[in-house]
């Protein structure tokens, strides 16, 4: 099994890191989009486009994030040995 070294709040800062970023790929396409039709004068169409873009790139993102946490296996916690020797 794979064992994690990094410590709890380590790990945690990656998958808030993964998580962010999976977010932003789904947000920031919507936003382009909506300025985008303010600029063309367009009524959502861009927003449309770019939210569907957003959520497929998004998802795509989450699944292989899910994916590669699966094939890696789960992580072991260590358990401090504090046997008096």
């Amino acid at each position: 099994m794979n064992v994690d070294d990094r410590s709890s709040s380590a790990r945690g800062m990656a998958w808030a890191t993964q998580i962010t970023s999976a977010s932003m790929m789904m947000v920031l396409p919507a936003l382009a989009g909506y300025y985008l039709d303010q600029w063309l004068g367009t009524v959502a169409l861009f927003l449309f486009l770019g939210a569907l873009f957003g959520m497929v790139v998004g998802g795509w993102n989450l699944i292989k994030m899910v994916q590669h946490q699966s094939a890696t296996g789960k992580q072991e916690t260590k358990v401090p040995d504090n046997r008096v020797q």
